[in-house]
């Protein structure tokens, strides 16, 4: 979990790398992600007045209700599958999660000021540049 954190302000956002973070946990620790543990974690930083899961729900329905049980709010993020023919057909390819999250994220650092502390819970370094606009702003 990469914490970025700027002083003065007691608002924190989460913003959850499902797919990433599920795939993770479970090869790694053979477990599934714990939704209160992380909720917990965040809420050392001050109040968690958003929290936000990305993934193509459809392969993880059966978390939507563990989600909401913590208040973090399933934002869905369709995958593409490829075209007719060839040996790919039905292949899900990768979907835009990081770059739903990352505008959602910039979207969130302009319209709640209030929001001083920003979790992101990732294993993607694709999102480094996100952490620095955040510190920056």
């Amino acid at each position: 979990m990469e914490v970025t954190r700027t002083f003065g302000g007691s608002d924190v956002a989460v913003f959850i790398d499902f797919e990433n973070i599920y795939i993770s946990v479970l090869s790694e620790y053979d477990v599934n992600p714990d939704f209160e543990a992380l909720i917990d974690k965040s809420e050392e930083f001050g109040r968690v007045t958003l929290a936000q899961a990305y993934a193509d729900w459809t392969p993880y329905s059966h978390y939507i209700n563990a989600l909401y049980a913590y208040n973090i709010e399933p934002m869905h993020v369709p995958a593409y599958q490829y075209g007719q023919g060839g040996s790919r057909q039905g292949r899900a390819i990768k979907n835009s999660v990081d770059m739903f999250l990352c505008i959602n994220a910039m979207k969130t650092l302009y319209s709640h000021p209030s929001i001083q502390t920003y979790v992101l819970v990732t294993g993607d370094r694709d999102f480094v540049p996100l952490i620095k606009a955040v510190r920056e702003y």
